[in-house]
């Protein structure tokens, strides 16, 4: 399929929505995009699979300086989380999932990148947002002083990884169930979109804290592409990711937020 992909002469634009129309991918009446049909990805694909280098390459030319505006594309990327996380916790050794995604990185010889920002995936539940976050800020102090994700990528940039404090990901995959009540991770089928059969302070955490696959590492494009269309007022998140992020928020006073250690991830 890879090799088939590469030779496509579609436009970059149908090229990539091509996949996800060979994966039945549809968007329901909860905006979220759904794989029909019982499709997935090959098991095998890793997260540093020249496939995935090459469909995000194909993203990256088809948007060229504009902002991704088709909804199926940019959620297209949370059917590859669920497969990266599924390759790391199902192939590699540990106790925990960082251990097994560090097994990952030796057995593989993947280095693993810990430099990027992870502020978007550290959030504190708020009914409400003042302009001034101050107060919000102490409220939760206690909670925020020992609560710290970090994001690990792999060298490419692309495919990453949220890990807590315990080194265990922290990933949507956890949260989200299929429609007849089996965990959507690791059971395929269609997935429960209805927000109200999630609760916010419950579930809604990891949800929005989850990792997101990148179209682009870094800079200018990475932003069009990865950053701006998870803004949950532009658009293209599903209701479920809307909701969530509504109660669930980031706080751009980084370093009143996020207690700083040596020791993070």
């Amino acid at each position: 399929y890879s090799r088939m992909f590469e030779k496509c002469e579609h436009d970059s634009k149908d090229k990539a929505l091509l996949v996800i129309n060979q994966m039945n991918g549809e968007i329901d009446e909860n905006g979220m995009l759904q794989l029909k049909n019982g499709y997935k990805f090959d098991e095998n694909m890793s997260p540093h699979s020249e496939f995935l280098e090459e469909y995000a390459g194909c993203v990256e030319k088809a948007y060229e300086g504009k902002i991704l505006d088709d909804k199926r594309i940019h959620q297209f990327r949370m059917y590859i989380d669920r497969q990266n996380i599924n390759y790391i916790r199902n192939n590699y050794e540990g106790e925990t999932d960082y251990e097994k995604l560090i097994d990952y990185s030796n057995k593989e010889n993947e280095e693993l990148d810990y430099g990027s920002d992870s502020i978007y995936h550290n959030r504190i539940y708020l009914e409400r947002i003042d302009k001034d976050l101050d107060k919000h800020i102490l409220e939760h102090a206690k909670i925020n002083k020992y609560e710290c994700n970090d994001k690990i990528k792999t060298s490419n940039g692309l495919s990453e990884y949220i890990v807590d404090k315990t080194g265990n990901f922290v990933t949507q995959w956890d949260i989200l169930k299929t429609v007849d009540g089996k965990n959507a991770g690791t059971n395929n089928g269609l997935i429960e979109s209805n927000p109200s059969k999630y609760a916010a302070k419950l579930k809604g955490k990891k949800i929005v804290e989850t990792e997101s696959f990148n179209y682009v590492s870094s800079g200018t494009s990475h932003t069009l592409l990865d950053t701006e269309p998870a803004d949950w007022t532009k658009g293209y998140e599903n209701e479920l990711k809307i909701k969530m992020k509504q109660k669930w928020k980031y706080i751009t006073k980084k370093d009143n937020y996020r207690e700083k250690e040596e020791n993070d991830y």
